[in-house]
């Protein structure tokens, strides 16, 4: 699903699934997932893939988009341990919220000469809340893999 205005920048999200989707025997490995991100700009368009969220990361991510939709969010940023994706709420009114998606490594656009790629994308709460659902469906088949080693 797209989130943004048509004709100004939009940008999908899939997580496409477990880089390892045999359980392995380390948390990390276990849980990291992969994400498809596709970008429209008025100007350019790109995708690209990669192992850029822990599984218990979408969890707080949508636990923070939530807490923006409210008002209530303690910080305008979140971060992902993996450093190509960083989220920033740029502004917010009383209809719409503007999120700066700051893209690094391989989700940057492939013709940028700077090291990220910023790119700002303006919903209504609508299609935030649609979003989240979302999201929240994209957690209920990617759980976190809880592995606990014996020794």
């Amino acid at each position: 699903m797209y989130i943004g205005q048509k004709g100004e920048n939009q940008i999908e999200l899939v997580v496409e699934g477990y880089q390892h989707p045999d359980v392995s025997q380390n948390y990390f490995e276990a849980n990291w997932l992969i994400i498809g991100l596709s970008v429209h700009t008025p100007h350019m368009q790109w995708s690209a893939k990669a192992p850029a969220m822990l599984s218990n990361e979408l969890n707080c991510f949508i636990d923070w988009l939530q807490a923006i939709e409210e008002n209530v969010a303690q910080n305008r940023f979140f971060d992902f341990e993996e450093p190509s994706l960083y989220v920033c709420m740029a502004e917010r009114t009383a209809h719409t919220l503007t999120l700066e998606f700051h893209l690094h490594l391989d989700f940057r656009c492939p013709e940028e000469a700077q090291h990220e790629t910023r790119v700002a994308v303006t919903m209504d709460f609508a299609e935030l809340d649609c979003w989240i659902r979302q999201l929240k469906k994209y957690a209920e088949e990617y759980p976190v893999r809880y592995v606990f080693e014996i020794l």
